[in-house]
């Protein structure tokens, strides 16, 4: 592949950029040889951007937003190779929110290799044109009970947890934290289903890992569907370590996944295909570790049929239900996502594009795979609140109902490309129908240093369990097994701001009694709602 080097540096004496050509002359070395090294290191990396974005990165030097030196390598009118310092990359994903609205809009590579090698064009041809099995819709029975087990306040209750971290950006010890807390939650979830298992997947240069479930095929276990979202963080508002609670970019994305995970897991289902969940580490500069995981099965020969990418699935800023990104993604399986939205749902839907390298997606479909990301509104119309200390569920009405609606189509999509049963006991049954789950209703009024004590509520083992305060004034959700919760014994406490918290919870196999405390931050009136699944 022949390429032309280009130096792209701010001169802040001139407030210009310079640009210099590097010949074609044989005696200026190779390829090779015009950069310091061919590999992503801790001062540089190599990235891939969208070519329609390098206009704005010259503004945005000459302005001085972009201060330093971008090094170039044009190999295709769609997107260029630069290679940047790795203190860069805030900023340029500051440049890539504020001017073209994209969520990073670039990708971080291992080598120019890697990159280079994302710019073929018959690898992204064949990830968007592909069709790699038969999608039909066959598998009414389990969709219909998958679809009718998940719970809104199950996804409302990830999403507080996670945006309750200050930042959950990639090289804090916070971000850190949160990939671990889903790694705990996603192992309790898999604590009845030896099958199934949970992994870290630490990467190089940075601390966050990624975070994947698995669940085996039993009759293809070779042909494997990911479902995956990010984990990560960030804000274009001064330091990328100021506060970014994230909860529509992506707590709404990673809670979705979650909830698709326990109702599976707790309905006993039992795919044909193998089923990975991956929640990915540093989505905001660069698409890095879905980008590492994805170079990864592509080198392993891992036999990936299909990918679905949920991120920003709660804030609904278009009359439309669902909106389905038609750029960098796979015809055949956007169809197939229509078609389950129009058999097992009355939800409506609108086509959109995002661009270069706007999601996970990407590290996906730029390796060859089929990938597809339903989204929460058109681009234009998605939450203005993302990337900064303002992206809190306050912005979708304190709840998850938008989110609910892409929990029932990724579980559909699950049922329906992986196939199977839930049958995990093997025994050619449906596992036992579950109870209707009891619902119990309590309002009140509580002042500052009050304490009031409902419970017990009788739960099943192994089932849940979900406590959701809502109210005006100040009031602090408390949960226990076993005995009523105090302040400094408890099985929940999600320490949110107001009165609006939920718990929710799987009971153990013994002390499975749940007990609620609500005790008054200031004067508060609240409702306390309890759904479980009563003996």
């Amino acid at each position: 592949m022949k390429a032309t080097a280009i130096l792209l540096a701010f001169g802040a004496l001139l407030g210009a950029c310079t640009h210099e050509t590097a010949s074609d002359d044989p005696s200026r070395g190779s390829l090779e040889d015009t950069f310091p090294s061919g590999e992503t290191d801790a001062a540089h990396a190599w990235i891939t951007i969208g070519t329609d974005a390098i206009e704005v990165i010259h503004e945005a030097m000459a302005r001085g937003d972009l201060p330093g030196e971008l090094e170039t390598y044009d190999t295709t009118g769609e997107a260029t190779v630069l290679r940047v310092a790795t203190s860069q990359l805030p900023a340029l994903t500051r440049v890539m929110h504020d001017h073209l609205h994209r969520c990073g809009g670039y990708m971080v590579h291992a080598s120019f290799d890697d990159a280079a090698g994302a710019l073929e064009t018959s690898v992204r041809k064949q990830a968007a044109e592909s069709s790699l099995v038969s999608y039909t819709l066959n598998n009414a029975s389990v969709v219909n009970a998958l679809l009718s087990a998940v719970q809104e306040p199950q996804i409302r209750s990830t999403i507080n947890t996670l945006s309750s971290y200050s930042t959950r950006y990639y090289t804090t010890q916070s971000g850190v934290d949160a990939a671990h807390w889903l790694r705990d939650r996603w192992q309790q979830l898999t604590s009845g289903r030896p099958d199934a298992t949970v992994e870290t997947y630490q990467h190089t240069g940075y601390p966050q890992p990624s975070v994947i479930l698995t669940i085996p095929g039993d009759s293809v276990p070779g042909e494997v569907i990911v479902l995956g979202a990010h984990l990560d963080s960030t804000t274009t508002s001064g330091s990328p370590l100021s506060p970014s609670p994230g909860a529509d970019d992506d707590a709404s994305g990673i809670a979705t996944i979650t909830e698709i995970a326990r109702v599976a897991l707790s309905s006993g289902f039992k795919p044909d295909r193998t089923v990975k969940f991956i929640g990915y580490a540093a989505e905001e500069v660069g698409l890095r570790g879905s980008g590492d995981i994805a170079a990864a099965y592509k080198t392993q020969g891992v036999n990936v049929v299909g990918v679905l990418q949920l991120d920003m699935t709660n804030y609904k800023g278009s009359t439309k239900d669902i909106a389905l990104v038609t750029d960098y993604t796979n015809a055949a399986q956007n169809q197939f996502l229509r078609n389950l939205i129009t058999t097992y749902t009355s939800y409506t839907t609108l086509d959109t594009s995002c661009g270069y390298g706007c999601s996970d997606h990407a590290s996906w479909h730029n390796r060859g795979f089929v990938a597809s990301i339903p989204f929460e509104s058109s681009l234009a119309q998605s939450n203005p609140h993302i990337h900064s200390g303002a992206d809190t569920l306050a912005q979708s009405g304190g709840n998850a109902n938008h989110a609910l609606k892409f929990a029932k189509l990724g579980a559909a999509y699950m049922a329906e490309l992986a196939k199977g049963a839930l049958d995990y006991s093997d025994d050619g049954e449906d596992p036992p129908t579950m109870p209707t789950p009891t619902t119990t209703t309590h309002t009140g009024t509580v002042a500052q240093g009050q304490s009031v004590q409902y419970g017990p509520f009788p739960t099943l083992p192994g089932t849940s369990i979900t406590a959701a305060l809502t109210g005006t004034g100040d009031a602090d959700l408390y949960v226990r097994f076993g005995a009523p919760p105090t302040t400094s014994a408890y099985t929940c406490r999600p320490y949110q701001n107001g009165t609006n918290e939920t718990c929710a919870l799987t009971s153990p196999a013994s002390n499975s009694s749940a007990y609620v405390m609500i005790r008054g931050y200031s004067s508060a009136n609240y409702t306390l709602t309890v759904t479980r699944y009563a003996p």
